[in-house]
């Protein structure tokens, strides 16, 4: 078992966790590794720190982004440097078991599998799925269990990648993971490969840190809502089905990050008549006017029903001026 596996850690100001994460991939019982780190034009001592690592370590390798393209573009910059037969991701405040890199390679090479996924808490037993007889089923569970929204604990085969351009979208403002991880398995169906699902936890959170979204309001959030969802429901196919597990889950993943961004619209910085503009390019984007018009047609509670069609610019309106009132009321209480 000598085949090399590239892990790809973005860095960007996180001098306080990088040195744990990098300790965590030195005690790796798997030692065939390349560690890319990729420094996204921190201003902290991330630049330092990892390059006091990679002068001791041969594995280690420093590069930088200069202009700071983000996470998916300090990725892409791994991935076109990667020489490994396997491409491993962790972000640079995490960390993996000792045995992470290990496991995924052992079961890859035993079941002959073009990806392993772990962390999935609901399986008892590891499980091998064959595309395309076993991709609908695949689908189903990767999405009702929440690995495919996610790139961690995964193993993914370089020449996959390689060979159909499989890359990170740097215009997305969130769910580059989800896009990334979809688009290789559509590249595994297409070459009709196989993968894996193990239930061992591999990879762990530092939820210490805050992966809230930006309080900065730009409209490139409503375009990746838009394309993030699409995907979803064309992956998914869950127009097909709509009495099953997946539809309800499909609908209330839409209506939910639909009802989190016209919050986030709501509380954000930015001119009144800005905010009108976003939240009605948001009700009017293709796939909430797909789940909320197929919804409204299913058999989802009526509450759901009238949910989709709930007009949400008059609706935060109401809330502001409520506020504002309560406050009024407040401040001249006796």
């Amino acid at each position: 078992m000598n085949c090399r596996v590239s892990i790809i850690v973005p860095v960007y100001n996180a001098e306080m966790y990088l040195t744990e994460c990098l300790k965590s991939l030195q005690k790796q019982t798997y030692s065939e590794l390349e560690i890319l780190l990729i420094d996204d034009s921190s201003t902290d001592g991330s630049w330092s720190l990892m390059n006091s690592f990679a002068k001791k370590d041969n594995r280690i390798c420093c590069l930088k982004n200069q202009n700071g393209k983000g996470v998916s573009g300090a990725r892409n910059t791994g991935l076109t440097h990667a020489k490994g037969k396997y491409v491993v991701f962790l972000d640079s405040d995490d960390t993996v078991n000792i045995s992470a890199v290990e496991t995924l390679v052992k079961i890859s090479l035993a079941s002959d599998c073009t990806f392993v996924f772990s962390n999935a808490g609901k399986k008892e037993t590891a499980e091998v799925f064959e595309f395309p007889v076993d991709y609908k089923r695949f689908i189903e569970e990767v999405v009702l269990d929440g690995l495919i929204f996610n790139l961690h604990g995964k193993l993914f085969k370089t020449w996959v990648l390689q060979s159909e351009h499989v890359l990170f979208d740097e215009e997305l403002d969130y769910g580059e993971d989800f896009l990334f991880v979809s688009r290789y398995m559509e590249s595994c169906l297409k070459y009709e490969l196989k993968g894996a699902i193990i239930p061992q936890h591999l990879y762990f959170y530092n939820t210490e840190v805050s992966n809230s979204l930006s309080k900065r309001l730009t409209a490139s959030k409503i375009s990746s809502f838009d394309k993030v969802k699409e995907n979803l429901l064309r992956i998914t196919n869950w127009n097909t089905r709509p009495h099953d597990r997946l539809f309800y889950y499909v609908v209330d993943n839409v209506l939910n990050d639909y009802f989190s961004l016209n919050l986030f619209i709501f509380k954000a910085e930015g001119v009144r008549s800005e905010k009108k503009g976003l939240f009605y390019r948001l009700k009017n984007s293709r796939a909430y006017q797909n789940v909320s018009s197929c919804a409204f047609n299913s058999s989802l509670p009526m509450l759901k029903k009238a949910i989709c069609r709930l007009p949400c610019f008059e609706l935060w309106n109401i809330v502001f001026f409520s506020q504002k009132v309560f406050a009024v009321l407040k401040s001249t209480r006796i």
